[in-house]
């Protein structure tokens, strides 16, 4: 009796072990991104060593971002990101976004466990034999695969100079409203790239900000504060009653012949955003 019931045990062993076998076959974990992907590969890279294209964010859209994968089961939050991947261009010393800044933000800034912080990724590019960083940068500026303004919508700005990992991205509060007004069906969403950068500097142009972010500098070799910074916490302490002042606004700009130019021009759809709750 006691060798069957080993018997039948290792036989259940065996069974689950070849069960395993077949889910990892049909399930094959993807690989994690190399300087040797190809274009066209699908990699894993962690969200913290990858490089940004662009020099900030709109924050309120990363604290919706953020709270929705705080909420997010494990699987739900692979699945999500697996739906999502972000496309990469591989560099001389490492992997630079394509796009999704956003969620790579919002995922880095996420209270969860630090080993859920990776992405899927697909590889664009394949740049890293150019001859030189300068080359390197020539090649994504001629490809359209990065975005030179600054916070401040000021540019162009060296590439040399972008943030050297998502978390130090600064915030845009236009890039928010930008988010705000096509959550509102201002804008549709478009093929262009940075559509939404360029609706948030159509808005900078034409939205006064508040007085203390307009303090200029006292003389030629002295500045401020919040000349350096006009959208720092000290310049601009109350964002969100201001944004909430500023989207009908933004959104009446929207519908007018002075924004026909730009991408997504009254395609608009209302798509409230998922934070979470």
């Amino acid at each position: 009796m006691q060798r069957l019931c080993l018997v039948m045990i290792l036989f259940a062993a065996l069974w689950l072990n070849s069960r395993a076998d077949l889910l990892d076959l049909a399930n094959p974990r993807v690989k994690d991104c190399t300087l040797h992907s190809n274009p066209g590969d699908t990699c894993i890279a962690k969200v913290k060593d990858l490089f940004p294209t662009q020099f900030a964010v709109g924050m309120q859209e990363v604290y919706c971002k953020t709270k929705r994968f705080e909420t997010m089961s494990e699987k739900d939050l692979d699945k999500y990101l697996k739906d999502h991947p972000l496309p990469i261009i591989i560099g001389p010393d490492g992997y630079y976004m394509g796009d999704h800044h956003h969620l790579a933000r919002s995922l880095h800034d996420a209270d969860i466990d630090d080993a859920l912080k990776e992405v899927y990724c697909d590889v664009v590019f394949n740049w890293k034999s150019t001859d030189s960083q300068e080359d390197f940068w020539y090649q994504m500026v001629t490809f359209s695969k990065v975005w030179l303004y600054d916070q401040n919508g000021r540019q162009p700005m060296s590439p040399e100079f972008l943030p050297k990992n998502v978390g130090e991205m600064l915030d845009d509060p236009l890039r928010s409203l930008s988010w705000m007004v096509r959550n509102e069906g201002g804008y549709g969403k478009s093929d262009d790239s940075y559509t939404e950068f360029l609706w948030a500097n159509f808005f900078r142009a034409n939205i006064p900000i508040p007085a203390p972010a307009l303090v200029g500098a006292n003389n030629d070799t002295t500045w401020d504060w919040c000349t350096v910074r006009p959208y720092s916490k000290v310049c601009f302490p109350n964002q969100l009653k201001w944004l909430d002042h500023a989207l009908p606004v933004a959104m009446k700009l929207s519908q007018t012949p002075a924004a026909s130019n730009l991408p997504g021009y009254k395609k608009g759809e209302i798509d409230p955003p998922n934070c979470g709750d």
